[in-house]
């Protein structure tokens, strides 16, 4: 019986995205880019580094530490449309989040998210370790017309497919992978760190514009291309966490959170 359940609910779900993903506006195109850098604020001002270059920061707790890999895996990246707007178009995703429930945990833990007109949703390894500030093409949507005030950003375990794990096959079931070492002030000896977490999280990134004020994106028929650049800080991953007496889940947790925490959403002109 349970098996002609899950049958039933892959097969109804693969017609909803066989009908929700043929809904794209024509013409209508959000292009997604992504960069990192140490940081944003004045103290990291002019602050860029190689890529493979180690990566060295004080944390707030006086840790001195030095990274040698920093990986993160962005699950899904999704618009979000201002509170005043209502959805235009039917969304997959939320078939999915309907039908999920009758499909086993494992089909779960190795199916890829729901993509639709608003989101991305292949896994991909974002490497911290590469150039600073060279914004790479994340992918484009196309979204109805609308106005959106924000992009969700999901971090999530990576599966066997996610992007970029050729060169990261640590990471399968891992959504954040650090490696390095670090040093308190007291004493001078440098001591391991390896972090790896199989956390998710998420946080919608509020728009803004080159100067920091906030912005819409607003899509129209006049007005069919949007721009949109996401920026992660990571110099400050690490604050906020006793290195040497916080449980490695709590470690986890605010690594992750600073992660996300640190990012903006620039809206191009």
């Amino acid at each position: 019986m349970t098996s002609k359940v899950h049958a039933l609910a892959l097969l109804a779900l693969m017609v909803w995205l066989a009908v929700g993903c043929s809904h794209r506006e024509p013409g209508v195109v959000v292009e997604v880019s992504m960069l990192h850098q140490m940081g944003s604020e004045p103290s990291f001002d002019g602050v860029q580094i190689g890529a493979g270059v180690e990566r060295g920061m004080v944390t707030d707790r006086g840790y001195g530490v030095t990274l040698s890999r920093i990986q993160l895996v962005i699950g899904r990246l999704e618009l979000v449309p201002c509170a005043d707007t209502q959805a235009r178009l039917p969304r997959p995703e939320r078939a999915w989040d309907e039908l999920r429930r009758f499909l086993s945990p494992v089909s779960v833990a190795h199916a890829h998210g729901t993509a639709s007109p608003l989101a991305l949703a292949a896994p991909r390894v974002v490497d911290l370790m590469a150039q600073d500030r060279a914004a790479f093409e994340y992918g484009s949507l196309a979204p109805p017309p609308g106005r959106y005030c924000a992009l969700g950003v999901q971090v999530e375990p990576a599966d066997a497919d996610a992007d970029g794990l050729a060169r990261s096959e640590a990471l399968v079931g891992r959504s954040l992978w650090l490696e390095g070492s670090f040093i308190a002030d007291a004493d001078p000896i440098a001591h391991p760190l390896v972090l790896g977490s199989e956390l998710s999280d998420r946080i919608d990134v509020s728009f803004v514009d080159g100067q920091g004020a906030p912005r819409e994106l607003q899509l129209s028929e006049t007005s069919r291309h949007g721009e949109v650049r996401l920026e992660l800080s990571y110099g400050h991953l690490l604050d906020g966490i006793d290195l040497r007496q916080d449980a490695p889940e709590q470690q986890q947790y605010m690594a992750i959170r600073n992660l996300l925490r640190s990012l903006s959403a620039v809206v191009g002109e």
